[in-house]
């Protein structure tokens, strides 16, 4: 007899269909696997042979052959244990095939024949949603599912449950889907406790006026920012107050990002509901930050999708990796290819950068070792041009005097709270959604606007245009440079609560792209 199932496979973080076929034909004992199956999906014979054991199940002494079609297309997972069980159940006529046409399966079996949790379900829950499909998955991964939105999710713990189950034995009503409501409920529930709990407070940092106003745009606006100052101004530690001010994720983001946590790394059971934040050390590698290695592997920058890449000690970073970052920024995409696969990625995160003046940090300070021609120029050039037009503020942030420290701890006046810059941050950013929304332009913040349409939403006045023109002119922008400008004016007149972008918040934009380095 031949059985079919469905389960699902993983291409990077995309789900495609799997189907488990299973033959039990006359012939000398044996349990093969075919189909590309990696060597934790060959070890699966034995995790299903001993569950049905404690199932009270034997398998037949005959010639069993399971194959997972697409046959060319590698499989690698321990997901596939709970479906390949089921097809052999419905092959050795235990299980009616007809009752597990409209299901994805999938789950770890252990020995004992619990199900234990897995990577990928919500990918799994929203491909069964988007197929009008049921779903079977491991009892610990509810949460995830009821996330993804399946049709029906049946959440299990053991194979026994699904065989008293779909065998009309579950009088106890054993297994049940799970009650959407109940878990719309949670999920709400936690994405209230945990936002932004913990990340740093921005009234912690003392003085630094400024650079709060520079990262209060920043966040607004979703833009890439390069801070540089002396060691000990404050730099990175205002980088982490970063996503205390950024608004939590939508409904949306929230899935796109859990998404790529429940597959790409080992903490596959958190739902995420605050901005990422990444903060890679300068030695890390080109495949650590962008992604890649022999199975195309997601990077830093995949993780921080939706959220924050805060890169410390900037131009200590190897060339290659900040070059590779142009695309992603541009694009907010990265491909990896290789030779066995290629994956694509999203990567639609904000870049924040933080680098000492020069290779000593003392520039400033009339230091007679340091040598500006040799320990600042060198070091600035170890940032390419390309890639330092891609930064929409550049802040030269200076080191607190003892007096301004003495002072500002005496007074205990430490400036606004997180929450506060927050709801200002909330507010423009409504205003920019809105204003994409009626457009019909595919994006939520300005730093992603098309650049066809900035003069449209910017409405310069005549004054106002030549002022910019001028300034460009003086200032050499490049067509990139030009149009980022305007994007910063633009978040600054939202801001403002300004219908259109004057003056003022064109001369504010401008002196974050010039610099005295």
């Amino acid at each position: 007899m031949l059985s079919k199932v469905s389960t699902v496979g993983f291409d990077g973080i995309l789900t495609r269909e799997v189907i488990i076929e299973t033959q039990i034909t006359k012939g000398l004992p044996s349990f093969s696997i075919v189909g590309l199956p990696d060597k934790t999906v060959s070890e699966s014979r034995s995790r299903i042979k001993g569950a049905l054991n404690s199932a009270g199940i034997s398998i037949p002494a005959k010639s069993i052959t399971v194959n997972l079609s697409p046959a060319d297309i590698p499989k690698e997972g321990s997901h596939f244990d709970l479906a390949i069980a089921i097809s052999l159940l419905i092959a050795m006529d235990i299980l009616k095939q007809n009752l597990f046409d409209d299901y994805i399966i999938m789950g770890e079996l252990s020995l004992s024949g619990m199900i234990t949790s897995i990577k990928g379900v919500l990918g799994a829950s929203i491909y069964a949603n988007d197929q009008n499909k049921d779903l079977i998955c491991p009892h610990d991964n509810d949460m995830e599912a009821a996330l993804g939105n399946a049709r029906s999710i049946l959440a299990t713990k053991s194979l026994s449950d699904i065989i008293n189950k779909f065998t009309n034995r579950d009088l106890e009503n054993i297994l049940e889907p799970l009650d959407y409501m109940s878990y719309r409920e949670k999920i709400h529930q936690l994405a209230q406790e945990s936002k932004n709990t913990e990340y740093n407070e921005i009234s912690h940092v003392i003085g630094q006026e400024n650079a709060k106003r520079a990262l209060e745009i920043s966040a607004s606006g979703g833009h890439n920012m390069l801070m540089i100052g002396s060691p000990g101004s404050g730099k990175s530690m205002l980088a982490s107050c970063l996503p205390s001010i950024l608004p939590p994720l939508s409904e949306k983001e929230t899935i796109e990002t859990t998404l790529i946590y429940n597959v790409a790394t080992k903490d596959y059971k958190k739902l995420i509901f605050n901005r990422p934040f990444i903060a890679p050390h300068h030695t890390s590698s080109a495949p650590a930050i962008v992604g890649g290695g022999p199975n195309a592997t997601a990077g830093a920058i995949t993780m921080a999708h939706n959220g924050v890449l805060f890169m410390d000690e900037f131009p200590e970073f190897r060339r290659d990796v900040l070059e590779s970052l142009r695309q992603p920024l541009e694009t907010g995409t990265t491909t990896i290819a290789r030779a066995k696969q290629t994956n694509s990625y999203p990567a639609r995160f904000q870049l924040i950068g933080a680098m000492n003046p020069c290779r000593c940090g003392d520039l400033k300070n009339n230091n007679p070792s340091c040598n500006p021609k040799v320990c600042n120029h060198k070091y600035m050039n170890k940032i390419s041009g390309p890639l330092m037009d891609r930064m929409d503020i550049i802040l030269e942030i200076s080191a607190l005097t003892s007096s301004e420290l003495e002072l500002s701890t005496k007074n205990n006046n430490h400036g606004e709270s997180s929450s506060v810059i927050a709801k200002r941050v909330q507010k423009a950013r409504n205003i920019q959604e809105q204003r994409y929304k009626d457009l019909n332009v595919n994006c939520y913040v300005n730093a992603h606007a098309p650049s066809n349409i900035l003069h449209e939403i910017c409405n310069l006045d005549e004054d106002t245009q030549k002022f910019l023109k001028q300034a460009s002119e003086k200032f050499k922008l490049t067509a990139r440079s030009y149009f980022r400008t305007l994007k910063v004016s633009r978040t600054i007149a939202d801001l403002a609560e300004s219908q259109f972008v004057q003056k003022h918040h064109v001369a504010e934009a401008l002196a974050y792209r010039l610099r005295n380095y």
